[in-house]
């Protein structure tokens, strides 16, 4: 190996080894390379020029480290220092303050004092002579163990010799040596400087060395790290001066502490980092603190990320949910979502509690049964108010509505209650408080001003059903009239208070002790007068009356309701005072309003009078408190349209006008028709407004379309005249209601014209052109029109004003609402306070929710015919009251009217108003004539026209009204008594569930024989029983099905053709025959079939096998048929019968005398048969004389049919009697007997059932307590005693007894065998069957003249010391079925009889008796304590029994216990009895007879 260089290049360093020594080694030049020996083995290892110690650290200790340290292949080692031997810690430095720093240095935390290098031979740290206050003493090398620091170059790279050295020059490490260097001067080992910013070990930053280019670098660190020697950048390497040699350092090493950058340097060092100071310029100490602080934020920032991570992964699943939400509500349509949401809330709030309860409630029908708001209710309430119960139960299962018990318990409707008589003021005020409270209705705001604009009062009339009805709540009889009802006590405590209430009704009208049903409820309401919302009128009292009122008693209880109403707190307070009293045109409401509304006079000094003072001719009385009196315009249209269509006519400046002048007017319209115009013409339809507006349209236009056809002849111009005349008046009063686009102040001077034409004609014609009656409503509502604008001018100026809701058309509203709130469109008194109540109560539900109401359409009216009501959303002008002259349109209204008259009758029509009708003649348009006679105020013969008119019916009024019922009885196989009383017991029973006491259950039941009735089933037997033709006649039309008359009456030939193709079947539609019974007759009817319906069964068969339709029994079907009215027909040819019949396409009408005039209804057009008495028949399609399809059926088919009908009745034995009952029934009268029976041309009935062949004595009975003789002995008995009489009677007989009551009696009728039990004889043709239907009570039908027909069945077949006899009809129950269904009915005193003559036969010379059951024997058994009570004889009786082989009593007894089950039977088998004694038999039977 090469030598090494004996001299080293570089000043020594320390490096200090990971065991903790610290070696000085030396840099020499070997082979080209910077080398260092290792101070183990003297092995030359690179460190290149930066003194990489790289290598040397990772030799030092190796395995060829040790091998050449055995081998001592190299001799020379460097010395070491023990690192123990360093010098001890001192204290921490106190940092002194120094100088104020530069801008470069601004940014140090800590300053760094001036650094002194002291000379390499001072004993210790001291401070030179020329060092200042801040310089810190350097140590010397004699003092502080130093060590090599190791300098790793970046990269290791082999270097030529001549790189190095310009390495070295470039570092200035070794420059040039002085001129003046002495011989033998030393190296510059670098300044020893202390380390101030702690331990140099980890706070000096070497990695600054390897990135920068430092003026300086660290040579060695004393152990402790708290000096530092520090080698300058161009170091002199050779110190040149004694004062270098002094400090062992050149001058530029020893200048290198006190240098800026030295100094910033180190304060970098000594402070905390800077944020984002890069990592190369941090010391080992500040990169820990940073590492540190960066693991905390580092562990800080996990903790958040893991956090985070759970938040998320929380969150995620909650978005899940979410969109699972989302998801099932757009697929889904969930009921009661915002319920469910808010029942999920109230638990936790989660989607997944949501998400649970959304599939619950679509899986399993969870509801959440709270959470229901208010308005929840009330759209539960609309709903079944618009659509009924069914509507609420399908909204409550599809949107989560409330259910109708849940309405029922949180919804109250308050209810109107109804007047028992004359209204009293306790009744209103209870009225006023349920209707009126703020709590339940939102009172009227007031106005700009403050104002209330008032109400108006309606009263009105509608047709009621004159039906009695129980009331609960105050346990009162409803639907008496309050005219009469004051002399009864209406409160029901017992069937006693019922039977007097009865009895009042049977009464005749003219008895002064008489009450009457009410046939008509008086409704009086109130409505705003000035609102365009809340204008719906709110009814207060509820009245039902029999019409007999009179107008001071009407008006009595009118000033009543006054009076309570200024003084209630809901009333007058909230909703403004009474402006007017409207009514329509009844007389004695009429008379009323000028009882109330004509006692005082408007001053002229008032601010009122000052409005109006200065109108001629128009009424300024008033009522107190300054009411007035209005009328219905709509009542008054109709009115005019009837005086153009009744015969009386109309006189028109000495012009009769009748209809046909009016009808030739209305001709000369283009386009009109003469069937349009009778149409326009008709009365019958006289309450139409529609139609009536239609007309005065009509004819108003004759004078004001240009196209009008022209008039030619004389005569025919004046009628043309007065006619345009007549529209042209009626007109001005009609348009302002009809015409959207007028103003008020329009309408006003359209009604002063009408008011002042109506007067001026009325001096001319007097009543011959209006009615009394229609001139005073006419003028009324003018009146009450001008004074209305007036009174709200005073209060406001700026309130509007409607005429549209002038007088009683908005009560025609609710009362609409009442008709359609269900199928019902007729209603008793209670009904209709009830739906008055819903119908109320649905417009204060519409006023707490607005979005729900529909509001009112905005219908497009302009030019419109025939406009019966608007809305103000359809008015189109100004409406403010504050916008209306009065005195001008009055004035021009004068003027318009003076103008119509001279242009159509010349200038002596003309009238001075303002003379005529000046204030000091007390003259007015009411009054014309005189200052006390107002017109209208009393009835006037020409109001006999409207009201003859009204009562006379139109000519086809009923004909579909005929056909509806025949659906809707098919359709309702209940009776009314059985639906009332379902309904009764239903509404019990609901009352009862939500929350009844037992106290008040009972107070709605009646006690009546021991037994507990409901009061209002009581009270309908009672009081409403037979009251059908009193009920108003109001059906749906077929029209609604699709079905027209003709579809009923005719069938196409291809049907009735395919219907007799089916054999074995009838269907709807065939014709069928059966027997009628019919003013003691009983014929054959021909019938159409319509439907079948079986027991059970409440909807309808169009077709059925004639086997099942000859079922009997309780399966027997019934057949709903018409009967046909048939007409003979025949070849022309005389003869005793005809050819065959012929349906002349009408169906017979069964009515009565007695309503032979009244309303037809639908039960007097078909019936109900049961299906074995209906027989087909053979009929043949053909064509009438009018060319029509129609049924013909041959005559002898119909007797043939007729005598096979009659067979099955079983007309020879005791069932005739009970088959005749299940026969029709067809009422007499002049109708039924000119169609039934069938009659030939000499008006021969000969389709109907011989006299001969019928029972005697059919129909006619006596009465129970009617006195008749016995036939046998003469006494005189009543008919319920005289069965028990004539038993006593038949047993002497039958035991061979001498009869003590028949003794002296010559010609005693003979009793025989099988006598009557009603009469006692046994020659006559008595029969009697008994009817058992179900478990009610036997029927017993008898043709006996004696028949007791109100007999307690139950109790006469059981013995009594009262009733001893026993002797009843009874079933035998060996017999067969009848055709009735039931087994053959015998006497029970017969009975030897019958089993003789119905169950033996003859055998040699006796009789041989059937087995008979042992039933036949206990129902036919006589006790002897009977036959005792009856006076028989005891010994008669055991002979009777042992010749008849008849067990004794207590063996009958024994028998009788086993057969109820009380005893057990010692020989099971011995069902039936066996008579073998034939010659006692035979012998007693001969006696018998």
């Amino acid at each position: 190996m090469d030598s090494l260089q004996s001299e080293p290049i570089l000043p020594k360093a320390v490096i200090l080894y990971g065991d903790g020594t610290a070696v000085e080694y030396d840099v020499f030049l070997h082979d080209g390379d910077l080398v260092s020996r290792c101070d183990l083995c003297g092995l030359p290892v690179k460190v290149g020029i930066k003194r990489n110690t790289v290598n040397l650290h990772r030799h030092r200790g190796g395995q060829p480290c040790r091998r050449n340290a055995a081998l001592g292949t190299y001799m020379h080692k460097p010395q070491v220092s023990d690192t123990e031997g360093g010098v001890t810690p001192q204290p921490s430095i106190q940092w002194p303050q120094s100088p104020p720093t530069t801008a470069a240095d601004s940014r140090s935390k800590t300053p760094i004092p001036s650094i002194h290098v002291l000379p390499a031979s001072s004993p210790g740290p001291a401070t030179p002579s020329d060092s200042s206050n801040d310089s810190i003493p350097i140590a010397s090398d004699d003092d502080l163990p130093m060590y090599s620091i190791p300098h790793v170059a970046p990269a290791e790279r082999d270097e030529s010799i001549s790189e190095i050295t310009d390495s070295l020059d470039d570092m200035h490490l070794h420059p040039e040596p002085p001129s003046n260097r002495f011989p033998g001067a030393s190296k510059c080992r670098g300044a020893l400087t202390q380390w101030l910013p702690g331990n140099a070990w980890t706070t000096y930053g070497f990695s600054r060395h390897a990135t920068s280019v430092m003026d300086w670098e660290p040579v060695s660190i004393t152990s402790d790290g708290k000096y530092i020697r520090l080698l300058g950048r161009g170091c002199h390497v050779i110190l040149s001066t004694p004062e270098e040699e002094q400090r062992e350092c050149c001058s530029v090493c020893s200048a290198v502490p006190n240098l800026a950058s030295f100094r910033k340097f180190m304060t970098d060092a000594a402070g905390e980092s800077k944020a984002h100071t890069p990592y190369r310029f941090l010391n080992h100490e500040q990169l820990v603190t940073l590492l540190q602080t960066k693991s905390n934020e580092e562990r800080a920032l996990r903790t958040r990320l893991w956090n985070k991570e759970r938040q998320i992964r929380r969150l995620s699943k909650k978005l899940g949910d979410h969109k699972r939400v989302m998801m099932l509500l757009s697929q889904n349509d969930v009921p009661a979502l915002r319920r469910l949401v808010a029942a999920s809330l109230k638990r936790s709030g989660s989607s997944s509690t949501l998400l649970n309860t959304i599939q619950r409630c679509l899986t399993s029908n969870y509801r959440p049964r709270s959470g229901f708001t208010q308005r929840d209710f009330d759209k539960a309430f609309l709903s079944k108010s618009y659509g009924g119960d069914r509507m609420l139960n399908t909204l409550q299962r599809a949107e989560g509505y409330p259910s109708r018990t849940t309405l029922l318990k949180h919804h109250h409707v308050p209810q109107l209650l109804p007047s028992l008589g004359i209204p009293t003021a306790e009744e209103i005020r209870v009225n006023i408080v349920a209707l009126l409270d703020p709590a339940v209705r939102k009172p009227p705001t007031k106005s700009s001003a403050g104002i209330l604009p008032g109400i108006i009062v309606m009263i009105d009339g509608v047709a009621l059903e004159e039906i009695c009805r129980y009331e609960s709540v105050r346990n009162v009889i409803l639907g008496l009239c309050r005219e009469h009802s004051k002399l009864l006590n209406l409160v029901i405590n017992s069937i006693e208070d019922l039977e007097k209430i009865a009895d009042a009704l049977e009464r005749q009208r003219d008895d002064p002790h008489a009450c009457h049903r009410g046939k008509d409820g008086t409704v009086l309401a109130i409505a705003t007068v000035s609102d365009s919302e809340q204008y719906t009128p709110i009814p207060l009292i509820l009245s039902p009356s029999c019409k007999a009122e009179t107008g001071k008693q009407l008006a009595a209880w009118l000033r009543t309701f006054i009076d309570v109403w200024r003084e209630h707190p809901f009333g007058e307070a909230l909703y403004g005072p009474i402006r007017a009293l409207a009514s329509d045109g009844e007389s004695s409401f009429r008379l009323a309003r000028y009882n109330l509304c004509m006692s005082e006079t408007v001053q002229k000094d008032q601010p009122l009078g000052q409005l109006l003072w200065d109108l001629p001719g128009l009424n300024l009385q008033t009522g107190k408190y300054n009411i007035l009196g209005t009328c219905d315009p709509k009542h008054v249209f109709k009115r005019f349209a009837t005086l153009l269509q009744i015969v009386s006519g109309i006189l028109v400046d000495e012009t009769y006008l009748v209809p046909t002048d009016i009808q030739a007017s209305l001709m000369r319209i283009p386009g009109m028709t003469e069937h349009k115009a009778k149409g326009l013409l008709d009365p019958a339809d006289k309450q139409n407004v529609p139609k009536a507006v239609t007309l005065l349209q009509d004819l108003h236009s004759l004078g004001t379309d240009p196209d009008i056809a022209p008039v030619v002849d004389p005569a025919s111009q004046q009628r043309a005249r007065a006619i345009e005349f007549l529209a042209e008046t009626l007109m001005y009063f009609t348009k302002p209601f009809i015409d959207v686009t007028m103003d008020l102040k329009d309408q006003c001077r359209s009604l002063a014209t009408y008011a002042h034409l109506a007067a001026a004609v009325y001096l001319k014609e007097g009543l011959n052109f209006l009615t009394s009656a229609l001139y005073a409503d006419s003028q009324a509502i003018v009146k009450n029109i001008f004074v209305t604008i007036a009174k709200l001018f005073v209060d406001d100026p700026n309130l509007p004003y409607y005429i549209i809701h002038e007088g009683t058309d908005r009560l025609e509203n609710i009362f609409s609402n009442v008709r359609t709130q269900d199928h019902a469109r007729n209603f008793d008194t209670l009904q209709l306070s009830q739906k008055l109540s819903v119908a109320t109560e649905i417009v204060a539900t519409c006023l707490r929710n607005p979005d729900l109401d529909l509001g009112h359409r905005r219908l497009d009216l302009v030019g419109a015919k025939g406009v019966d009501r608007i809305n103000p959303a359809s008015l189109k002008g100004t409406y403010t009251v504050g916008s209306v002259c009065l005195a001008d349109e009055w004035k021009g209204g004068e003027t318009d009217a003076n103008a119509l008259l001279e242009k159509t009758f010349g200038k002596e029509w003309v009238v001075d108003y303002k003379t005529r009708f000046s204030r000091a003649s007390n003259l007015d348009f009411l009054r014309p004539d005189q200052p006390d006679a107002f017109i209208g105020s009393k009835w006037h013969a020409s109001d006999a026209r409207l009201e003859v008119a009204e009562k006379l019916p139109a000519e086809n009024e009923d004909c579909e009204e005929d056909w509806e019922d025949i659906d809707d009885e098919v359709e309702t196989p209940a009776g009314l008594e059985g639906i009332r009383d379902i309904e009764d017991q239903l509404e019990l029973e609901q009352e009862l569930d939500n929350g009844s006491d037992d106290a008040t259950a009972d107070s709605r039941t009646i006690m009546i024989d021991g037994k507990k009735f409901l009061k209002s089933s009581v009270v309908h037997v009672m009081l409403s029983a037979g009251d059908s033709e009193r009920r108003k006649v109001t059906m749906r039309t077929l029209r609604a099905q699709g079905l027209t008359m003709d579809d009923l009456r005719k069938r196409k030939s291809d049907d009735w053709i395919a219907g007799s193709d089916d054999e074995g079947l009838m269907k709807a539609r065939d014709p069928a025959a059966v027997l009628v019974r019919i003013d003691g007759k009983i014929c054959l009817a021909v019938v159409e079939v319509l439907a079948f319906q079986f027991p059970g069964m409440r909807t309808y068969v169009s077709e059925v096998s004639l086997d099942r339709l000859e079922t009997k029994g309780d399966k027997c079907p019934l057949v709903i048929a018409q009967i046909f009215v048939m007409a003979p027909r025949d070849d022309g040819e005389e003869s005793a019968a005809p050819n065959g019949w012929m349906w002349t396409g009408d169906y017979a009408r069964m009515v009565s005398d007695t309503v032979e005039h009244r309303r037809t209804r639908s039960k007097q057009y078909y019936l109900r048969i049961p299906g074995y008495l209906v027989h087909p028949l053979v009929a043949a399609p053909i064509d009438d004389s009018t060319g029509h399809l129609t049924w013909y059926i041959e005559h002898h088919d119909l007797v043939d049919t007729q005598n096979y009908a009659w067979s099955v009745l079983n007309p020879d034995t005791e069932e005739i009697m009970g088959n005749l009952t299940h026969l029709p029934t067809i009422p007499t009268s002049l109708t039924t007997s000119s169609l039934l029976p069938y009659r030939w041309h000499d008006s021969t009935s000969i389709l109907a059932v011989p006299e001969d062949q019928l029972p005697k004595h059919l129909g006619v009975k006596h009465k129970g307590t009617e006195k008749v003789p016995c036939k046998l002995c003469g006494e005189v008995l009543t008919l319920s005693k005289m069965r028990a009489h004539c038993g006593q009677h038949i047993l002497y007989h039958s035991r061979k007894l001498s009869d003590p009551r028949l003794e002296g009696i010559e010609d005693v009728p003979h009793i025989g065998p099988n006598p009557c039990g009603w009469c006692g004889l046994g020659d006559t043709e008595c029969v009697v069957q008994l009817i058992r239907e179900g478990k009610k009570t036997p029927k017993i039908y008898s043709n006996c003249d004696y028949h007791y027909e109100t007999m307690r069945y139950q109790h006469a077949a059981e013995f009594s010391d009262t009733s001893p006899c026993t002797n009843v009809p009874i079933h035998c129950p060996i017999c067969d079925v009848s055709v009735s269904g039931e087994q053959r009915t015998f006497w029970k005193y017969n009975a030897v009889h019958h089993a003789l003559s119905a169950h033996s036969h003859l055998l040699g010379d006796g009789v041989l008796l059937r087995s008979v059951p042992k039933q036949f024997l206990v129902d036919t058994f006589v006790t002897s304590a009977e036959e005792h009570a009856l006076s028989i004889d005891e010994f008669a009786t055991v002979r009777y029994r042992e010749d008849l082989g008849i067990p004794n009593t207590d063996g009958i007894e024994e028998e009788r216990d086993i057969l109820l089950g009380k005893r057990t039977s010692r020989d099971r088998g011995a069902s039936f009895i066996h008579v073998d004694n034939r010659e006692p038999i035979r012998q007693r039977t001969n006696s018998i007879q």
